[in-house]
Formats: C-alpha cells, structure tokens, sequence
C-alpha cells in the first residue's frame, strides 16, 4: 500500500522545484495554435467567467432588506440598480424608524449591518442615522442616495456610501 502522506510531500516538493526553476504553478490549457494558455479558476465568488473572455462579470442583486419589506429578503422592491461592475445604486424615501440591512442575492449571510454602513454616512446627514441592533436606523426621514461598491469592501476602503438625494 502506497503511503498517501509520501506521495503527498513528493507532490508538493515537485511543485516546489518547478516554481524556482521559473516553471509555473498555473493551470493551462494548450490550445489549437500549440500555446499554452492559463485555464480560469473553478471558484469564482464575483459570478462566472465566460469562456474566451478576460471580464469578470458581477451578476447578483444588491438589495435593502429591513422594515421597509418586512424583512423579506427575496424581496426585489429595494433592489440597486447596477451602475457599472463596481457600482450598484438606489434613491429612496426611507421613513424614521426604519432599519436596514444591505443584502445579496435575496439571502441572509454577508449581510451589511450598521457598522460597515456608517463609514459610508456623508457627514452632512450623518445625525439621520444610527445602530439599531447592529441595523442602520433611520432617525430622520427623508430621500436618500445609497450606493454600493463591491470592489472596496478590501481594505480600508468604505463599500456603502448613503448620501441626501438631490432633488
């Protein structure tokens, strides 16, 4: 019987070599033309790569779950409307008392609460808003802009910004 951990170590020692000798640790395919080519990841949590394409696309839905729905998060009457790949956006009356939460795909998990969502409150109407319970909390009503950024939730970046709608 082979020994699995030996043949794993011989693996990745193989692995190991061909990388400092400049070999490349990348899947590729060859192609019709003979060249290799690199093979896109199996896990792509932005959405799918579609073949022979370079673009990542970001296809799921950015969505205000809280009061204003009940709490429905297949609900897609708060729905953001997709800007660009990195911007999704929504103009809303939003009433005092309500709460909120932004929300993906119409599920629960990943959900954005209050904490990530203050960094994002412009100082002007700053005052409108505070933690309910770890929701964002409408303090004063009002038509808001609430813009999403998928690509700035790396870093120190702030991936929600809420501003007063202009009118």
């Amino acid at each position: 019987m082979i020994n699995k951990k030996l043949i794993a170590v011989a693996l990745a020692a193989a692995t190991m070599g061909l990388a400092s000798c400049g070999g490349s640790t990348t899947p590729t395919a060859t192609s019709d033309a003979g060249k290799s080519e690199p093979v896109a990841s199996p896990v792509d949590p932005f959405g799918s790569v579609e073949e022979n394409s370079s673009e990542i696309k970001l296809d799921f839905d950015v969505r205000l779950t809280g009061t204003i729905n009940s709490w429905d998060v297949a609900s897609k009457s708060y729905q953001l409307s997709k800007v660009t790949n990195s911007e999704y956006s929504i103009t809303v009356d939003l009433p005092a008392a309500a709460e909120f939460k932004v929300t993906f795909d119409g599920k629960w998990g990943g959900d954005l609460g209050y904490e990530p969502v203050s960094k994002g409150i412009a100082e002007d109407i700053a005052a409108n808003f505070e933690d309910a319970g770890g929701n964002v909390g409408v303090k004063v009503a009002g038509s808001y802009k609430i813009d999403y950024f998928p690509f700035a939730v790396v870093g120190d970046n702030i991936p929600v910004k809420i501003s007063a709608a202009k009118k």
